[in-house]
């Protein structure tokens, strides 16, 4: 088939291109490279970010429990009790 192909091109001009497709490869190239291009020179001097903890303020364990149920203190309730009472 190539065979056939490339002698009806140079002989019957059957299967010419009508246009360069370097431009189209080189297109193609750059936009494939430039996030591999990003992605490196932003790790490479690029500064990783200090992370602070917060302690949760509004609301306690011990207040969301005692909101529940207002029955005896179970091992749930028990619980909030003492987490609440470290923190204080």
């Amino acid at each position: 088939m190539n065979h056939t192909r490339f002698y009806w091109s140079e002989k019957l001009n059957c299967s010419k291109r009508s246009s360069d497709v370097t431009p189209v490869v080189a297109i193609t190239c750059v936009v494939a490279i430039t996030p591999m291009i990003f992605y490196t020179l932003s790790r490479i001097t690029g500064r990783e970010g200090f992370k602070k903890l917060y302690r949760q303020k509004r609301l306690l364990l011990s207040q969301t429990l005692s909101v529940s149920s207002p029955q005896e203190a179970g091992p749930i309730q028990r619980l909030g009790q003492r987490l609440s009472s470290f923190t204080r």
